[in-house]
């Protein structure tokens, strides 16, 4: 999978994704190190890369996403090392089409939560 990496996901997650084979744009090793929630969906849609972000202000009520599927991790006071089993538990649901693209996800310890998921439309 592809993923941009904002300015808020530590190093160690950042590598854990590359060390499992996933291409990671880390944004903080970037010229765009400083760039809008806005402009980070953009340049993920160019890339076809998911953002992955702590930043919260991501998930906007009531809003359907556009283009970019979001994984918004929530682990407040949590060690990257424990985040990574939800994350990869997480990764294999997406690998498996769990979800339909794009969407936001908020990932905590009480497990996955899907924001205003697409509709499903059946033909």
């Amino acid at each position: 999978m592809k993923f941009l990496a904002d300015v808020n996901v530590p190093q160690s997650l950042i590598q854990h994704l590359t060390d499992s084979g996933h291409h990671v744009i880390d944004v903080k090793k970037t010229t765009r190190r400083n760039s809008t929630d806005s402009d980070l969906r953009k340049w993920a849609a160019k890339e076809l890369s998911m953002v992955l972000t702590y930043d919260k202000d991501f998930i906007i009520p009531g809003e359907i996403p556009q283009k970019t599927s979001v994984i918004v991790l929530h682990f407040p006071n949590n060690k990257p090392i424990k985040i990574i089993p939800y994350l990869e538990l997480l990764l294999k649901h997406i690998a498996a089409g769990k979800f339909i693209s794009p969407f936001i996800i908020i990932l905590s310890l009480k497990g996955i939560d899907l924001v205003n998921p697409t509709p499903i439309h059946k033909h």
